[in-house]
């Protein structure tokens, strides 16, 4: 695991997603990037798992969530020493 864990809860940010996850990748090597969808309908999931291939897919993880609580259930098992929450927006 990574020192730095980076979380991008979504939904319906499809038209935003593959910026945000290709500007967190590149900062360090030293950080994870785990996206929490809600169950877009728009399709942000399927291209953020299109995109996984581009990286370490130790690195990266995607949940899909079918309830609201999908970030605090994603982010509760980690060993990060530091862990951001940015929205996409």
């Amino acid at each position: 695991m990574s020192k730095y864990l980076v979380i991008i809860p979504t939904y319906n940010e499809i038209e935003n997603i593959e910026r945000m996850v290709h500007t967190v990748m590149a900062l360090e090597k030293d950080i994870d990037l785990l996206v929490v969808d809600d169950n877009s309908p728009d399709g942000t999931a399927n291209q953020v798992d299109a995109m996984m291939s581009q990286y370490n897919t130790q690195r990266t993880k995607l949940h899909i969530s079918q309830v609201s609580i999908g970030l605090w259930s994603a982010n509760t098992s980690t060993s990060a020493k530091w862990i951001a929450i940015s929205p996409t927006r």
